[in-house]
């Protein structure tokens, strides 16, 4: 039997199309390539393409580019966010900071959209009352490791509207949300549709210790002098919105006979009480010996106050011999 084949290549060059066999070399004009095959899978003789191509996705945007021989990563793949852990939604930026006492639309160097830790290495107390260039989604996370807080206040003026933070805790400067010195940790993520920034993590690390000051301590008559020497313990720590406010006070005086000892908020970070909370403590008065008392707060109030059961009998006057030991965790706002 005559067999004719070459009538159906025709027919197939025709069309446009060619057997498996058939190849097409790239060559250096792109515009060549237009509607024909220009490599086929089973070609018996290898090739190597030279040549830079873009694809294009039909934007205005290629959504990558391969130019260079043995390249790990693909430069425009990394700006349009396709290529996973090499993309900037995905490679954390590291950043540090020395800057202290209060930031307002804090710029440390964030890139915009890039998930961001930023180091602050603070030799004293940081505050920080917004962070500027925040995108929908964007997480930057806090890592404490200088010799001074970090405090981020909620919802401050200090800053731009769109540049401030939603804390757990709900009040403003001076009280905030601590991270403890060398070891506080906290992340925020970036809420595009209310324009804030939202605490999504924190850790103080470590109860905090405020600088001493005679005047946190007060006394419902007559004056409690409470010396930095006799301060053994006074630090708060907050979880949430739970604030934990310990206090191991010695060799204290009272000039009067004052039914209730009180520590003010100066010495637990400036929060207001949310809710009332009581616990039982333990005193001293005038060296007389441990007595039963009770550490209490009000809804609303900066003042703990100190008052032993019996509250028909007051504390005496003391000169160095009245101590007050205790622990007290309420709802702050």
């Amino acid at each position: 039997m005559r067999r004719h084949i070459p009538w159906i290549v025709t027919a197939l060059a025709l069309f446009g199309l060619v057997l498996p066999s058939a190849q097409t070399v790239i060559s250096n004009n792109a515009a060549d390539m237009a509607n024909h095959i220009v490599m086929v899978a089973d070609s018996p003789t290898p090739r190597t393409v030279t040549n830079l191509f873009t694809f294009n996705r039909g934007g205005t945007l290629a959504p990558f580019a391969v130019g260079n021989a043995g390249a790990v990563t693909v430069t425009n793949l990394d700006a349009d966010l396709l290529d996973g852990l090499n993309s900037t939604r995905f490679v954390w930026a590291v950043v540090s900071t020395t800057s202290t006492g209060t930031q307002n639309d804090f710029a440390p160097g964030i890139a915009s959209g890039q998930p961001t830790l930023i180091r602050a290495n603070n030799a004293s107390d940081l505050t920080v009352t917004g962070l500027s260039g925040g995108v929908d989604g964007q997480i930057v996370c806090w890592a404490s490791i200088g010799a001074g807080n970090v405090i981020l206040t909620h919802q401050t003026a200090g800053s731009s509207a769109a540049n401030r933070f939603i804390n757990y805790a709900t009040c403003a400067s001076p009280c905030g949300t601590p991270l403890a010195a060398g070891v506080g940790t906290a992340c925020q993520q970036y809420d595009g549709t209310t324009a804030r920034w939202r605490l999504t993590h924190h850790n103080q690390g470590q109860p905090i210790t405020p600088t001493y000051n005679g005047a946190n301590y007060t006394a419902t008559s007559g004056t409690w002098t409470v010396d930095a020497g006799d301060v053994t313990t006074e630090s708060y720590f907050l979880a949430g919105r739970m604030l934990t406010v310990t206090f191991y006070l010695v060799t204290t005086s009272t000039s009067a006979t004052p039914v209730t000892l009180q520590i003010n908020n100066g010495a637990w970070g400036g929060f207001t009480a949310a809710k009332a909370a009581l616990n039982a403590i333990d005193l001293s008065d005038n060296g007389g010996g441990n007595i039963g008392g009770f550490a209490n707060i009000t809804a609303g109030l900066t003042l703990i106050g100190n008052t032993e059961f019996a509250a028909s009998s007051p504390f005496a006057v003391a000169a160095n011999t009245t101590n007050v030991l205790g622990q007290l965790t309420f709802e702050i706002q």
